[in-house]
């Protein structure tokens, strides 16, 4: 088992397109092009069992459209 660590939302996606992720903790606003929550869809797409954990400080769910 692997634990990465990165900063900026684009480095996410190209990691994840490249591994199976089994869990994801993910802040919603991210440095980079994408959001947490992006970040988030892309792995509940093909992978709707692995565990993903949103946070944030700042924003309230309910303005956001969660992945299921």
């Amino acid at each position: 088992m692997c634990c990465l660590s990165l900063l900026y939302s684009d480095e996410a996606l190209d990691i994840i397109s490249e591994q199976t992720i089994n869990l994801l903790f993910t802040a919603i606003q991210k440095p980079g092009k994408h959001s947490g929550v992006d970040v988030a869809q892309v792995v509940a797409d093909p992978l709707p069992k692995a565990g993903i954990t949103i946070a944030s400080g700042k924003l309230a769910t309910a303005e956001i459209d969660l992945p299921a």
